[in-house]
């Protein structure tokens, strides 16, 4: 069975890059790639993964979709990397989706979340006041 650490080092391979050049690329520890790459490792975050795969000059959609032949009940037990999974999904329904805009985003009575605790409407108005603040 392929996996993420096997798909890893087949896409650094194939782009003729050395562990260390890959780091020095995406600001990713060499350690860290080596133990992604042998399996010590392997529930990289969303952010790593994203480094990665602009590291290799690789579409993070692409790279999920060749991951998809990994093992499922693997990949459930990966919380960063659902997180990452169901990133991918919305950005791919955000480009064919309907654009939401942030403002109407406050405005409305919808629950928003920051990293899965929800805040109440005290925080939404601080958000939207430094939001404000910092875009306009």
């Amino acid at each position: 069975m392929e996996t993420f650490g096997s798909l890893l080092r087949k896409k650094r391979e194939e782009k003729n890059l050395s562990i260390r050049q890959l780091a020095k690329i995406t600001g990713v520890s060499p350690a860290y790639i080596s133990q992604l790459e042998n399996n010590y490792r392997n529930n990289p975050t969303p952010r790593v993964l994203r480094a990665l795969c602009a590291g290799l000059g690789i579409d993070d959609e692409r790279f999920f979709n060749e991951m998809k032949r990994l093992n499922v009940e693997e990949l459930k037990e990966r919380d960063d990397f659902e997180t990452y999974v169901s990133n991918v999904v919305e950005n791919a329904e955000r480009k064919s989706g309907p654009i939401i805009d942030l403002y109407d985003m406050f405005k409305a009575e919808h629950d928003i979340y920051f990293k899965g605790r929800k805040l109440d409407s005290k925080e939404k108005e601080k958000v939207k006041t430094m939001l404000n603040l910092l875009l306009e």
